[in-house]
């Protein structure tokens, strides 16, 4: 038999709100107090080992951290399937790869619902999860609210955060903003990252209190420091920008490229751009293309237009209206209107592919009907003039296909 693997229960030093149950390179997180009724008296940053045997008996005596763990273990695939582990996802802290492996939802909402019985908070918060998501039961909002509303009163910031949400959606209750602020506001003065961001998002939309792009840029940094690539992306706008914080491209460059590095394909393009332009750091193509191409392998169109312009102007690299023609071609798929343009007139050109007005026509109709702004006169003009070149049946065709015509995703 091989060894049971083990769950570290840990109280982190200095966050006197977070738990931290650990499993090779899982982490999740939960209020103090709750450890407490499990281990007692646990000296800060040191591990207490838990395997699932352990686990199993203290939940059997009515444990409710105990119980609670294996809630999680039945909803997530969680520390004790095989190669497994609890997931940060599970919590909204960080997207991390989930093992394959069959959920048994009903079961870890019987634990749930054993735990948060006996009054913890962290569990009457999954169970919230449970009803919100439908996960084990009916989908109920107005039921996840209630187990959020335990919670949260109890001081999870998770909860506080999951209330915020319902207030702000107007899911479970009437939809109030200012509310929905009130709850983001004590999550966020705990220091959950996911409420800082909801609480930031509040201030740049205004809603709830009056708009204010300083105070956003605050909360969004110090979310961002929790390493969350979508906050990290927005805050580096912001700086990209000058909107609630100095314009400074140094600082944007800074923001974007921690983005970047967690595989945040729009933080990689703008990097690109960065370096492409030669705004923040030295000009320099080579290192544009490593970043656009990062973001084209993701299946990112605004990458594939961007690498694709790249070949077709030798920018860093050989000539290459073959390849160009490739990358266009995936972001033009994708409806992005320019790779479209550039994809239609590669066509009407013979560049890097057969040359066919027909085609031609189509992609530059294409790119007509979604752009915006100034593009939009140009690129209906230019379709125009190819029009005149085609057939009144080519015409035809190209209008039956182009009404039919759907995005979709293509990788490298």
């Amino acid at each position: 038999m091989s060894e049971e693997p083990e769950v570290h229960l840990k109280l982190r030093d200095g966050h006197s709100s977070l738990i931290l149950l650990e499993h090779r390179s899982g982490i999740i997180a939960r209020g103090r107090k709750d450890a407490a009724k499990l281990v007692a008296g646990p000296e800060p940053d040191a591990p207490v080992p838990l395997s699932r045997s352990e686990a199993k008996r203290l939940a059997a005596e009515g444990n409710p951290v105990a119980q609670w763990i294996m809630g999680l273990v039945y909803s997530s695939v969680a520390a004790y399937s095989s190669g497994g582990y609890v997931p940060r996802s599970f919590f909204g802290w960080d997207e991390t790869i989930v093992p394959e492996g069959p959920r048994d939802y009903e079961e870890a909402v019987r634990w749930f619902r054993k735990a948060a019985d006996q009054g913890l908070a962290s569990a009457q918060s999954s169970l919230g999860d449970a009803y919100n998501r439908g996960d084990g039961v009916k989908k109920d909002c107005a039921e996840a609210v209630r187990w959020y509303r335990k919670a949260a009163e109890d001081g999870n910031s998770g909860a506080q955060d999951s209330l915020g949400a319902a207030y702000e959606r107007g899911e479970g209750v009437d939809l109030d903003y200012a509310e929905a602020v009130r709850w983001y506001r004590k999550a966020a003065d705990q220091g959950n990252p996911t409420a800082q961001f909801n609480l930031a998002n509040m201030y740049y939309q205004g809603h709830g209190v009056p708009q204010d792009f300083t105070e956003a840029a605050q909360w969004y940094r110090k979310a961002a420091g929790w390493g969350f690539s979508n906050v990290q992306a927005k805050l580096a706008h912001m700086y990209w920008i000058g909107q609630g914080v100095p314009q400074d491209y140094t600082e944007a460059v800074r923001w974007y490229r921690a983005a970047a590095e967690n595989c945040n394909a729009a933080a990689e393009c703008t990097l690109g751009y960065a370096y492409c332009a030669g705004k923040g750091v030295p000009q320099d193509y080579a290192e544009a293309i490593r970043w656009y191409r990062k973001a084209a392998e993701q299946g990112d169109a605004t990458g594939q237009f961007a690498l694709g312009y790249m070949y077709a102007e030798g920018q860093g690299l050989s000539q290459d209206y073959t390849e160009a023609a490739r990358w266009y071609r995936r972001a033009a798929a994708q409806g992005e209107p320019c790779a479209q343009f550039n994809l239609g007139l590669m066509y009407e050109e013979g560049q890097g592919l057969p040359q066919d007005s027909a085609q031609a026509y189509l992609w530059v109709s294409l790119a007509a009907s979604r752009a915006i702004g100034d593009h939009q006169k140009e690129f209906a003009d230019t379709a125009a003039s190819i029009a005149e070149e085609v057939t009144s049946a080519q015409i035809a065709e190209v209008q039956r296909l182009a009404s039919a015509w759907e995005p979709r995703r293509e990788r490298a």
